[in-house]
């Protein structure tokens, strides 16, 4: 939805729905952003500051990126703010959009939105005038089109529009695109997972966070997420996961994926491709040869990492070391090291120096900075030889379990 940020999402996520949505994606070069309203109030200096410092990120990279996460976003509803005037920019981020809302102030600006929205394939489902010095709002009507008109009056950055007749009426025109009940299992759930393209046995998933929750709620929501996933046919070999995630969330996730698929993988953002996480040793592929940190195209096309550490070198770019005995479990010591390096090229690190430490206890508490990547592809491993994985959660500053084959720790337990 390519729409006019101008208070209808702080209705609808006031309408007590199954879901916390929906997703406000600011996608335009005047600053403007979901925080701008609520911290202009409360720090309008800082909030007129940070504003001008925003402008200057509207980029090719930042418009780059914009464009991937209105395609690959799989939330039932997101708002996306591309701003008053109209660039060569708007169309490679509206391109995976589906509706619009037009605000204008003169004929001749409906005018001009409504052949950008014909071209860039948008349908448009409201067209509200703006008329800053009118005392109230106009009526809102829905024509025999299904496109609500009506007039919105005094629109200021300074406050908030939640009040206005039209705006609330517009809010509710919005979700008639969505319902109040949301798409596949996100309805009051912490984690979602979405079914997205596949190709030939290849099936990528979608996922995003869905109503607020704890790290140990989201692990153990992860299991319920993919429950419908794993029971699919043996066709697919090879699972995809893009979308916003948790390195708690990746453990789980590839954890409970790998009890199924042959190979696992994850998007990475920077590298734009996915890099595999795991592989099922005992699974032959006639095509291709998959390898933890292996890079792919979606198809597969597999590609070669530029380079692999010897193991004794391996820690110049990624460290892992077992420290000392906690209880059950042994804390491991996980942390960048001096050089940096790409996400496939850490993981066949973090897999070497793994090998390395040995069964001395059921589990393993891994402590430190670790890319999302590299602890889905740890745990994997791990769990070849471990009965239990665990992560620090710095916010709650204990080790929630994400993977275990023990009755006795269950996914979400906090040590």
């Amino acid at each position: 939805l390519a729409a006019f940020s101008a208070g209808q999402d702080a209705i609808i996520l006031a309408k007590d729905l199954d879901y916390p949505y929906p997703y406000c994606l600011p996608a335009n070069p005047d600053g403007d952003g979901a925080w701008y309203l609520a911290t202009v109030r409360a720090y309008p200096e800082e909030a007129v500051r940070y504003r001008e410092i925003a402008k200057k990120k509207f980029t090719p990279e930042f418009i780059k990126l914009t464009a991937q996460y209105v395609k690959k976003c799989g939330l039932p509803l997101v708002i996306i703010d591309i701003g008053g005037k109209l660039l060569p920019d708007s169309y490679v981020i509206c391109a995976a959009a589906t509706h619009a809302v037009i605000l204008g102030k003169e004929p001749a600006d409906f005018e001009l939105w409504r052949n950008f929205c014909n071209d860039a394939k948008l349908k448009v489902i409201a067209e509200i005038q703006s008329n800053y010095h009118a005392k109230e709002d106009g009526n809102a009507v829905v024509d025999s089109n299904g496109v609500l008109r009506g007039m919105v009056h005094h629109l200021d950055r300074q406050e908030s529009a939640e009040d206005r007749p039209l705006i609330q009426a517009l809010a509710d025109h919005v979700l008639t695109l969505t319902g109040k009940k949301p798409a596949a299992n996100s309805a009051n759930s912490p984690y979602i997972v979405i079914p997205g393209a596949s190709s030939g046995d290849t099936l990528v998933l979608e996922t995003a966070f869905g109503r607020p929750a704890s790290s140990p709620e989201i692990v153990r929501a992860t299991h319920e997420a993919l429950k419908d996933i794993l029971g699919l046919s043996a066709d697919f070999r090879t699972l995809l996961f893009d979308g916003p995630i948790s390195a708690l969330a990746a453990s789980a996730l590839a954890w409970h994926a790998a009890q199924r698929f042959p190979v696992i993988g994850f998007f990475d953002p920077k590298l734009n491709h996915y890099v595999i996480v795991y592989v099922n040793d005992k699974v032959q592929f006639q095509d291709w040869k998959p390898e933890p940190g292996g890079v792919l195209d979606f198809g597969p096309v597999p590609k070669r990492p530029k380079r692999r550490m010897d193991k004794e070198d391996s820690m110049r770019i990624y460290l892992v070391r077992g420290v000392e005995r906690q209880g059950d479990a042994t804390r491991v010591e996980i942390r960048p090291g001096p050089e940096s390096a790409d996400t496939f090229e850490l993981v066949p690190a973090a897999l070497d120096q793994l090998e390395a430490i040995p069964r001395l206890t059921p589990g393993l508490l891994f402590d430190g900075r670790v890319p999302i990547i590299v602890a889905a592809a740890l745990t994997c491993a791990a769990m070849r030889s471990f009965d239990y994985v665990a992560f620090l959660d710095p916010k709650l500053k204990r080790f929630v379990v994400s993977a275990s084959r023990l009755p006795t720790m269950p996914l979400g337990t906090q040590i």
